[in-house]
């Protein structure tokens, strides 16, 4: 050899191979493909730079994959792997004809590709898929919005929808339309619908409906008159998409006779339907006309129906329905809350 120049593998051992020796990265991503080396050796540890033998490549990955079959050059040679599958695992090289010329590389760690996270949506909004989104293991919670009660001794608004759609096939960079419904906002307002469209098809995903609008006093002569309205309906679990779907609470009714507002419905949860409101009774009775309880999550309560002078209360977020007025009170707003939509992601 020339002195100060080095020329490896042709100026090595000319013994026998003996064994391989693999060299592969100690921290890959799965579902990536990497290279990793093969070199042959001789008993000494020496390489060997004759040997052109075909290895052939397994794994202790289920699944894993491998460039074909192949000749070492010189001796040696670069090569790729694909593991599927997060976990620790080990390559092994092995002479086709010989097989006790073989060699098993250092534990390899195949890191997910995919993250754990979670995004709340509180607007209408085009979110782009992130990287690291699993379309094997995700979950989408919508909650539609609360409705707005009737005007003048009304019905309370009735309460959301909650719809849960496990595993959205969606990857990274791919933009998905999402729908955050509002809050009814004017007497006997419905509340909006919330989920997320297919951007292909228009189809939805996932949707949760909101609640209907409260009924409006069909007469508000005096304490003596006559009060007949009912409370909005909660939102229609079964007009929704999702794998699991919830209905809203119904809001309150207002009894003949009563200068009070029904209590706005629930919202539906995780946890179950939205609890109704409360119905308005006599005045002079003295009735409790709070609002039914959120079904859990993120799901918000009705709003208490107003009584005597003080007015009702809006609907808490999210998707509650709102309070219904009295016929003393009717400056509001007493609105439906807004819906909700969650993502949530894992490895």
């Amino acid at each position: 050899m020339l002195p100060g120049i080095m020329v490896p593998a042709l100026f090595g051992s000319s013994a026998p191979t003996a064994y391989l020796v693999v060299t592969a990265p100690a921290n890959v991503t799965a579902a990536s493909w990497f290279s990793f080396t093969v070199q042959a050796k001789d008993a000494a540890g020496r390489n060997t730079p004759f040997y052109s033998g075909t290895v052939h490549f397994t794994s202790t990955s289920g699944g894993a994959s491998f460039s074909a079959d192949s000749k070492l050059t010189n001796g040696y040679g670069s090569f790729g792997a694909y593991f599927p599958a997060k976990g620790t695992f080990t390559v092994t090289a092995t002479d086709t004809v010989k097989g006790s010329i073989t060699g098993t590389s250092a534990a390899i760690v195949a890191a997910s590709q995919f993250t754990n996270g979670s995004l709340t949506f509180g607007a209408s909004q085009n979110w782009t898929v992130p990287v690291g989104f699993n379309p094997g293991n995700n979950v989408v919670e919508a909650y539609g919005a609360g409705a707005h009660p009737g005007s003048s001794a009304g019905g309370g608004g009735g309460g959301g929808a909650y719809s849960r759609k496990y595993h959205i096939p969606h990857t990274a960079g791919e933009v998905l339309p999402i729908a955050v419904g509002a809050g009814g906002g004017s007497w006997g307002a419905t509340g909006g619908h919330s989920g997320i469209l297919n951007p292909w098809s228009s189809a939805w995903l996932v949707l949760a409906y909101g609640g209907n609008g409260g009924g409006n006093s069909e007469t508000a002569n005096d304490e003596t008159g006559t009060y007949s309205c009912y409370g909005g309906a909660g939102g229609n679990a079964a007009n929704g998409v999702g794998d699991w779907r919830y209905w809203g609470g119904n809001g309150g009714h207002v009894l003949s006779g009563s200068t009070w507002g029904g209590g706005g419905g629930g919202c539906a949860g995780p946890s179950g339907n939205g609890g109704n409101g409360a119905n308005g009774d006599l005045a002079f009775f003295g009735g409790a006309n709070v609002g039914g309880g959120g079904g859990g999550g993120y799901a918000g309560g009705g709003g208490q129906g107003g009584y005597y002078y003080n007015g009702g209360t809006p609907g808490a977020a999210y998707g509650g329905g709102g309070g219904g007025p009295t016929i003393y009170n009717t400056g509001g707003p007493w609105y439906g809350a807004q819906g909700l939509v969650v993502i949530t992601w894992y490895e």
